[in-house]
């Protein structure tokens, strides 16, 4: 895992030394990114529908615009692929409407072609999301309650949960940043009158140095005859120790 992990009551104590120390507390940040989070949902919800398709989107091909189901549920079923076609557009956007669930079976995959770009995806899904062993994924889900992956999908997106949890098993997520029509025609532009190319890295989130403090003993005590419980800090963990 690399980035930083923002947690508002210091509870988290998974993933050893290197992940532990780049947990942040920040309950300001956090207010505003399930605001926000709200905000998006509302709004994809809210988008006039383009067109009722079937449930599942096995097979299928579609272009740029704003999909449900008459069932209220997406599924991709029988390890098939939903091609997503741009139309050699940069600004291609696609949104999926549930009233309930997005499933997908094994092995199943979003395809992306003609410029469609994976920050432009959503899925506004009304309960909860649930991504087959191996899925290959593509877009930003937005789920009202969770989100769960049955382990070892690759995401190219995110996945946003609002009011449970959000569950990854060997999962990789990726996240992009998306370049605009006029801004990739412009690069181009750029390139042919210098005779060169550019190629400018994505961002990458690291984590913040930190100067060593001692931790300090928040709270202790016995558990048993022969173990303690201690609750230290600054960087929130929680050990047992066997005393012999």
């Amino acid at each position: 895992m690399t980035g930083t992990i923002y947690d508002n009551n210091g509870g988290y104590t998974g993933g050893g030394g290197g992940s532990t120390a780049c947990l942040q507390t920040n309950s300001g940040l956090l207010t505003q990114a399930k605001n926000d989070l709200v905000t998006a949902y509302n709004d994809a919800a809210g988008r006039p529908t383009t067109a009722t398709i079937a449930t599942n989107l096995a097979g299928a091909t579609l272009t740029d615009g704003t999909y449900d189901s008459a069932s209220g549920t997406f599924e991709i079923n029988g390890g098939g692929t939903l091609t997503l076609d741009g139309g050699g557009s940069a600004d291609a956007v696609f949104i999926f409407k549930m009233a309930t669930t997005l499933v997908t079976s094994s092995s199943s995959r979003v395809v992306l072609t003609n410029g469609a770009q994976p920050c432009n995806v959503f899925w506004q899904v009304g309960s909860s999301a649930t991504l087959g062993t191996s899925t290959t994924f593509v877009g930003n889900i937005l789920a009202l309650t969770s989100i769960t992956d049955n382990g070892s999908s690759t995401v190219n997106g995110r996945l946003l949960a609002r009011n449970g949890a959000v569950t990854l098993n060997n999962t990789t997520i990726t996240t992009s940043n998306c370049s605009s029509s006029s801004s990739s025609t412009s690069s181009s532009s750029s390139s042919s009158s210098s005779g060169g190319s550019t190629t400018s890295a994505p961002a990458t989130r690291v984590c913040p140095v930190l100067n060593y403090v001692a931790p300090v003993i928040i709270e202790s005590r016995r558990i048993d005859a022969d173990s303690i419980f201690i609750r230290w800090g600054p960087y929130s963990g929680i050990n047992t120790f066997l005393i012999e």
